[in-house]
């Protein structure tokens, strides 16, 4: 008998039944329903994910790596990112929000073995400076991703003159953006919520430091 391992361990965690289901009910709505372009993010991990059945995606992101999942995943932060680089494919060019140094380092590793060009990157000078949407500080961070992906989509299937996000564009994707639960702030006649649903040591330090900015402007 073979001693089962760490990585079978992972493996088996990952590839969860339901998760696969889920993805095959997915691409069967999308195609019924003709959507133009799909968004997906991985269950957990990336490397064992259901997502990969993708092997040719337009392009690939990460936000911003932490300690979470580690019983799948961990119990590391550069197994954790490890698992993360899964989702890079030869040919579609991956992109990263700036990572900590030993995180950054397997990223740029497993993106030379798989054959992928890695971009880091910084705060787009263009998102606009006070909406309420991008008081946290991390919402900037990964807005500026957003606009990495939806620029490099652009460029490789939209027609020529439609090619380049304008600050336009931008600014009326911030002016959009909902996601209820998270950095929401609801205010009920004299009473006042504050939701968030982190879930890791990284996300919970996030919400707070929003929850303390709130709160330190109301009088």
């Amino acid at each position: 008998m073979r001693a089962r391992t760490s990585s079978d361990q992972f493996k088996t965690n990952i590839g969860r039944p339901v998760c696969k289901l889920l993805m095959l009910v997915s691409v069967h709505a999308f195609i019924k329903e003709g959507v133009d372009v799909a968004i997906y993010e991985t269950h957990n991990g990336g490397e064992y994910d259901a997502t990969n059945v993708f092997q040719k995606p337009v392009a690939t992101g990460i936000t911003t790596i932490g300690m979470d999942h580690v019983e799948q995943l961990g119990p590391s932060i550069e197994m954790i990112a490890w698992h993360k680089a899964g989702i890079f494919k030869r040919g579609s060019p991956a992109f990263s929000t700036l990572q900590q140094p030993e995180t950054t380092k397997v990223l740029q590793r497993r993106a030379t073995e798989k054959e992928v060009v890695l971009k880091f990157v910084n705060v787009n000078p263009t998102l606009p400076a006070n909406p309420p949407a991008l008081k946290p500080e991390v919402q900037r961070i990964n807005s500026s991703l957003a606009i990495a992906l939806a620029s490099a989509f652009l460029e490789r299937k939209a027609p020529k003159d439609h090619c380049n996000l304008t600050s336009h564009d931008v600014l009326q994707g911030v002016e959009q953006f909902s996601w209820p639960g998270r950095f929401h702030h609801i205010v009920n006649g004299n009473h006042q919520w504050f939701l968030d649903g982190a879930h890791n040591e990284l996300s919970v330090q996030k919400a707070a430091q929003w929850f303390a900015a709130m709160v330190s402007g109301i009088k």
